[in-house]
């Protein structure tokens, strides 16, 4: 399946993102590990008004279409899944499926796990035909850290039975599934965008340097000592340039819009009250505990197609989605 050269580097940094996100709360996690054992606890403080934020996403209805498989040969796409969030508490276990968050380490900086709903199951083709997937106990939740300009938009379900294509494909292994994306405010896009022009501007700067030095370096035939001095100045700009390659990579994609606008919406969905989201996610499937600690698997990758819901302004919406009667019998409750 060719997959467009913007996608690609979206897909590049949300896993940037995600890892150096996970990484950068495993690194810090270690003191609170050896002062208990016992209470799992994130070393962050939740984002102000993270729950009244996710209270306000209920009712969004969002499609999406999941590829099983990291860019191999043998993956496959489930199109077309339609979820709907709400702002509902589950009342039990049968409610929801286990999340990274509030089942997790880190449910300190997590929402309230709340229900999300199926409206519309996603579906792949095999030799026998159209081929639905069954979900069930969906459920969402936001990971959002105060010392963070980004978080996670994370849903969950589980998955009854393992799906494949053919005897070749990847499967999609049956297990507590959950998707990630990364979120922002308005202000902290901006932000994360300003910071990143910055490092741009800082990237192309040091490279000009670089180039200069060794041009100087090459002209010097007949002087070693020069030509020594500008062969170092030129490794010590090459160290700096490093630097600044990785501090581009950890700020995520350009999300800027080319025309003007506040976001790409290429590459950025706007949700309710000023959230944004990444139209680019990873796919896990849970291995042990939500611990900090293990490391669950990546399957794939998952894509926000279109956000249908009659309450937002963005002409690329369409029409809510009326819950069938095969759907409903895969409902939250």
């Amino acid at each position: 399946m060719p997959i467009s050269v913007s996608t690609t580097l979206l897909l590049i940094t949300t896993v940037s993102l995600v890892n150096s996100f996970n990484l950068s709360i495993q690194s810090k996690s270690n003191n609170a590990h050896k002062k208990s054992e016992n209470v799992l606890q994130s070393p962050f403080h939740i984002r102000p008004g993270l729950d009244e934020l996710a209270e306000k996403q209920q009712d969004i209805q969002l499609q999406l279409n999941l590829d099983i498989g990291m860019n191999n040969e043998n993956s496959f796409t489930i199109r077309d899944m339609v979820l709907e969030f709400q702002k509902s508490l589950p009342k039990g276990e049968e409610d929801y499926t286990m999340l990274p968050g509030a089942n997790g380490w880190c449910k300190n900086i997590s929402s309230q796990r709340r229900c999300m709903k199926l409206l519309q199951p996603g579906s792949f083709i095999d030799m026998k035909g159209e081929q639905h997937i069954d979900v069930y106990r969906p459920s969402w939740e936001m990971i959002w850290p105060q010392e963070t300009p980004s978080g996670s938009l994370v849903m969950g379900f589980e998955l009854p039975q393992d799906y494949s294509r053919n005897e070749y494909s990847t499967t999609f292994t049956s297990g507590n599934i959950y998707l990630r994306f990364p979120i922002w405010s308005k202000l902290t896009l901006a932000f994360g965008q300003a910071k990143r022009q910055s490092l741009v501007v800082e990237h192309d700067r040091l490279y000009q340097q670089k180039k200069e030095a060794l041009d100087l370096c090459n002209e010097c035939r007949f002087n070693p000592i020069h030509k020594m001095f500008h062969l170092r100045h030129a490794i010590t700009i090459d160290d700096k340039l490093e630097d600044t390659i990785k501090a581009l990579e950890a700020a995520g994609p350009d999300l800027s819009s080319e025309r003007g606008g506040e976001y790409n919406k290429n590459m950025v969905m706007k949700l309710k009250d000023n959230l944004y989201v990444s139209k680019v996610g990873l796919i896990y499937r849970q291995k042990g505990k939500f611990d900090g600690e293990s490391n669950h698997e990546k399957i794939g990758t998952a894509h926000l197609v279109k956000l249908l819901s009659s309450t937002q302004e963005d002409k690329s919406f369409g029409a809510p989605i009326t819950t069938t009667t095969s759907s409903r019998r895969r409902l939250c409750p």
